[in-house]
């Protein structure tokens, strides 16, 4: 029998495949977004997307988070979703005349285009799409099988009990850059005190998951949300020669000089170029930490929780105890 032994020294052999795919041909059906005249030909290929993608699913679920990531990458650069591998990329340091602090940019002129999307725009003969909420949203995983060819696969893991489905961004501007986006189709900004609570739950238990890792949101189109109509998180994998980053080394400084360890306030200007803060706790103390901040901050502004009133803002999530 052939074998193959991964990157992580575990070994996989066919016999292995072969069940999970046995176990994935019991769940196959035919995909609810067909319509009833859907010629053969297309429920084959929508059947044949489903299986893979099944199978992708029990693979992957084998490993954590991160791991799973880095093989969900792997397989979408095999298949060919993911054309971009950073070739393009420019790493830019900014420094300030005068002083040795210094921002660290990432150029990557593929990206101009993300907005336009990488797959197609007019479904196949044979989709419906009477059901779907939104038919040009990229983040739908109901519109990735269509609009991608079948290439684009994601893999679903729950994060603070919701599912979202992580799949990788073909416009990337860093290491297996990864977009996290909600099963259902949901605003990217938060509408109240219990859904600003759940945002900040997922970006810390993300944060916690992926070592090493940025892990950010972006909580309205102000903030730089790309799709705002559709909830996602994003993260990438920190190149070794730019850690830790400058925000990360104005944060350590600050901390040194304050009298209150789990929270540090960078004055935007003075310890850092714009305002932040950096909160170094235990997952449940920082989520509450987090969301009395936030509240203060949108009551100062005069904001008030109600449709197209939100709170404009955006914050990155740090993995800063768990690099290495």
């Amino acid at each position: 029998m052939n074998s193959f032994t991964d990157p992580a020294n575990q070994p996989w052999r066919v016999g292995n495949f072969t069940e999970m795919f046995q176990s994935a041909l019991k769940q196959i059906a035919q995909p609810d977004w067909l319509g009833s005249t859907c010629p053969d030909a297309a429920l084959l290929a929508a059947m044949s997307t489903q299986l893979e993608q099944t199978v992708l699913q029990f693979y992957l679920s084998s490993f954590g988070l991160l791991e799973a990531l880095v093989r969900l990458h792997e397989h979408q650069v095999f298949r060919g979703f993911v054309q971009d591998t950073l070739t393009q990329l420019r790493r830019i340091r900014i420094r300030a005349r005068g002083s040795d602090e210094f921002f660290l940019a990432h150029c990557n002129p593929a990206r101009a285009n993300r907005s336009a999307g990488a797959g197609r725009l007019t479904p196949p003969l044979g989709i419906d799409l009477r059901a779907s909420p939104s038919s040009t949203c990229f983040l739908d995983e109901w519109n990735q099988k269509w609009q991608q060819r079948g290439l684009q696969l994601a893999y679903m893991t729950s994060i603070d009990g919701g599912p979202h489905y992580c799949s990788c961004n073909p416009f990337p501007f860093g290491q297996f850059h990864t977009t996290i986006a909600t099963s259902t189709h949901r605003q990217q900004r938060w509408s109240d005190k219990a859904d600003l609570v759940h945002v900040i739950r997922c970006s810390v238990e993300l944060a916690s998951l992926l070592p090493g890792w940025v892990v950010f949101f972006n909580s309205s189109k102000a903030a730089g949300a790309s799709i705002p109509a559709h909830r996602h998180y994003q993260a990438f994998k920190i190149d070794d020669p730019q850690r830790p980053f400058p925000l990360q080394q104005a944060a350590a400084r600050t901390a040194a000089l304050s009298e209150s360890w789990n929270i540090v306030a960078l004055v935007g200007g003075k310890d850092y170029a714009v305002t932040c803060f950096r909160f170094a706790a235990d997952p449940k103390t920082i989520v509450q930490q987090a969301t009395e901040l936030a509240l203060r901050v949108a009551l100062a502004r005069q904001l008030v929780f109600r449709e197209r009133r939100h709170y404009r803002g955006g914050w990155s999530c740090v993995s800063l105890l768990h690099s290495a």
